[in-house]
């Protein structure tokens, strides 16, 4: 028995896994008697890879800020340079490089769950700030925003839960728009109660619910009509940041930009917990007075700051074979897809297979693991189900083609 417990299992149970990981290369997991190729880019934390390259970066930064002494700066009461480079280095990054005021300020956060946790404090105070008759949220059915009071709030997969937490946020359930009638719904909704409506937040690919991608003519309506009726729009970007729809962020491609975006998981490539907040230009300016209570003993932790930072170097260094790389990527799970006649959704390099038979999913996910292969399971509390892939953005093709030629197979042989 395990002397320690994973807090998202049963309290008696560790890890859901029997494997006892000893190290990593590439797109490799090891144990001491097998290797396992990951294409969960480690629960979507490890977009680029067990990267040798990355993390022989890493550990000289880190080397340095060590040899200073300086393992922990309070970010209330001090500052070091890097806070403002990485902000400014991540800004411009956001902004493509060009002069203006789409994005404005960063806020440092140790997890997605985290960032969420400020976007709702960020809507009440931006309710109160435009004199909203009140303050709740729109999410998608089947959303999922993490595990903390607030982000558990506006998180649909949580409403089941047989022993519910009492939530802290009134929120409006829609349905992901998946056709016009479907968009329509949604504005219809925010038009009828814009007055009680304070944001609408967004997973522009609903990860953890099956890969549903909200197409972006879609969202760019959404987001044009929320700045209409003052509902500030947050997005969600910790599964679909840094490249993994193929562009930096999912929202680059829009016109109309979200007020807020919140970043975790590839911001560093998982190498310490770490995240951010971006506000725009409009959301800083409603909020310049306003006291947004929330502070983490760690946000800002140097060496977390000192991972993105040079994480972020990489993805600007590697951008255009990033992106070459996805590019294929999406080619081979649609080829395989259609070789097996088996259904997909998602886009870039994260895609799911609907099967909505969780004792099949599990088994096909076993199989695949016995083979040395390993997915994501997904399960909603409408009963949909499903296998979730998110391979790393420079997985080796050859070994992906093998992969999925394995795995679209096992699905087609079990429907």
């Amino acid at each position: 028995m395990n002397s320690y417990f994973v807090t998202s299992n049963d309290i008696k149970n560790g890890p859901s896994s029997n494997l006892n990981i000893t190290h990593a290369d590439g797109d490799y997991l090891y144990t001491p008697s097998k290797k396992y190729l990951d294409l969960r880019s480690g629960l979507w934390n490890v977009s680029l890879g067990y990267n040798k390259e990355l993390t022989n970066r890493m550990k000289a930064r880190f080397d340095n800020i060590l040899d200073n002494q300086i393992p922990y700066i309070d970010i209330n009461s001090y500052d070091t340079p890097d806070y403002n480079l990485y902000a400014s280095s991540l800004l411009s990054f956001m902004n493509d490089g060009v002069e203006r005021s789409d994005f404005k300020s960063v806020t440092f956060t140790n997890s997605g769950s985290e960032g969420v946790e400020i976007g709702v404090k960020i809507s009440q105070d931006f309710a109160k700030h435009v004199k909203k008759e009140g303050n709740k949220i729109i999410v998608f059915k089947n959303s999922y925003h993490g595990t903390f009071f607030g982000s558990m709030s506006v998180s649909h997969k949580f409403f089941g839960l047989e022993h519910a937490y009492e939530t802290a946020n009134n929120v409006i359930i829609v349905d992901p728009p998946i056709n016009e009638q479907g968009l329509n719904n949604i504005l219809n909704t925010i038009e009828t109660n814009h007055l009680n409506i304070s944001s609408f937040i967004i997973e522009p690919i609903l990860g953890s619910g099956g890969s549903i991608s909200i197409a972006s003519e879609y969202l760019e309506e959404i987001v044009s009509f929320c700045k209409k009726y003052e509902v500030l729009t947050i997005f969600d970007e910790v599964s679909t940041g840094f490249y993994r729809t193929g562009n930096r962020f999912a929202h680059t491609s829009l016109k109309n930009k979200p007020n807020v975006v919140i970043l975790s998981k590839s911001i560093n490539n998982g190498a310490l917990p770490f995240g951010a907040v971006i506000i725009d230009d409009y959301t800083y300016r409603c909020l310049e007075k306003q006291n947004i209570n929330h502070f983490s003993t760690q946000s800002g932790n140097v060496l977390g700051i000192s991972s993105a930072i040079t994480t972020l170097e990489y993805y600007i260094e590697n951008e255009q074979q990033i992106k070459h790389n996805v590019q294929e990527i999406e080619k081979l799970v649609y080829l395989y897809s259609s070789k097996y006649s088996v259904e997909i959704t998602g886009k870039g390099a994260m895609f799911s297979i609907p099967i909505n038979d969780l004792d099949k999913v599990i088994r096909i996910r076993e199989t695949l693991k016995n083979m040395g292969i390993l997915v994501y399971i997904y399960e909603n509390i409408d009963n949909t189900s499903g296998i979730t892939i998110h391979p790393n953005l420079l997985i080796s093709q050859k070994k992906l083609e093998m992969a999925l030629n394995i795995l679209f197979r096992k699905v087609a042989e079990s429907l």
